[in-house]
């Protein structure tokens, strides 16, 4: 039992690794999953490994995720290239000054995971927070604070459902379970937004309700729809999610108006590494549960 236990921890050491090198997680967890396969080969035989394997690719829970991670990454890219993440940049800035843009512009990038979002919001909310006084290091706190409270809460985040998939706990129950930390954890990240702002600025600037909520109607519908299927109509969640992203997708364009750049933005929207990422630690996982590894800890 041994041998398997130090695959896992190859199998994780590889995994970083490659991360570093490569910066590709899908080949990273994939490779990671390989050796731990040949590493439980002393325990099971490779007709099970393969069935291990197997299963894990053809699981509606692995194809649904790698769709829902798939979705997301063309939505959030979506909206960048349309333009509806300037707009809903621009309106917040306007409509909540004296450095509530600190905490509220890194709040909606971390709801639209954008492959290296930070980067993103950290610039955007730079020259504000030197007009408030803020430092650097403070800034890039208060940026890495509020951009991760909504895997806590958001159902139509990957993590989230990875996280409900691999500990076969129901979204909606792990969702209800972690309200109050997430209420603690946007409380902390107040307080310390008051600690680090001491300078008032400006009055409120330009802010637009309608061009906001239109910004923001993608991620709403998306809501709306997934729990309409899931909570009301009882359909299956990842099956609820494929829907409620699909067609938030579909607004996205409908609202662009510019359907000979759909190709382009599915094109280049589509991360097959985070899909491939999925399918790795999927079979990652049935790996390590086939072989009991963990039962030796």
């Amino acid at each position: 039992m041994w041998i398997t236990i130090v695959g896992v921890a190859t199998a994780f050491a590889a995994i970083i690794l490659l991360i570093r090198i490569s910066k590709n997680f899908g080949i990273a967890i994939l490779c990671g999953a390989i050796i731990a396969a040949l590493f439980s080969l002393e325990t099971l035989s490779p007709d099970k490994i393969g069935l291990a394997i197997l299963n894990a690719i053809i699981s509606w829970k692995t194809i649904g995720l790698a769709i829902i991670v798939t979705l997301v990454s063309i939505i959030a890219y979506s909206m960048k290239e349309t333009g509806l993440t300037d707009k809903l940049v621009n309106n917040i800035r306007g409509a909540f000054p004296n450095g509530g843009v600190l905490a509220i512009l890194p709040a909606i990038f971390g709801l639209m995971p954008i492959p290296g979002g930070a980067r993103i919001s950290a610039p955007m909310i730079e020259e504000e927070g030197k007009k408030l006084g803020v430092s650097n290091d403070k800034m890039n706190y208060l940026n890495l604070w509020f951009r991760h409270p909504w895997p806590l809460v958001f159902p139509l985040t990957p993590s989230i459902v990875l996280a409900a998939t691999l500990s076969n706990i129901e979204l909606n129950s792990l969702l209800l379970i972690q309200v109050p930390i997430f209420i603690v954890f946007i409380l902390i990240g107040y307080l310390m937004l008051r600690i680090f702002v001491k300078k008032k600025t400006h009055k409120r600037g330009y802010f637009n309700l309608k061009e906001t909520l239109l910004a923001l109607s993608p991620i709403l519908l998306s809501l709306v729809i997934f729990f309409t299927f899931n909570s009301g109509l009882k359909v299956e969640t990842y099956l609820s999610m494929c829907i409620a992203l699909l067609f938030a997708t579909l607004l996205i364009f409908f609202i662009s108006r510019d359907y000979k750049n759909i190709p382009g933005m599915l094109r280049k929207g589509l991360s097959l590494n985070l899909a491939l990422s999925i399918f790795g630690i999927m079979i990652f996982r049935n790996i390590i549960v086939v072989s009991k590894s963990l039962e030796s800890f």
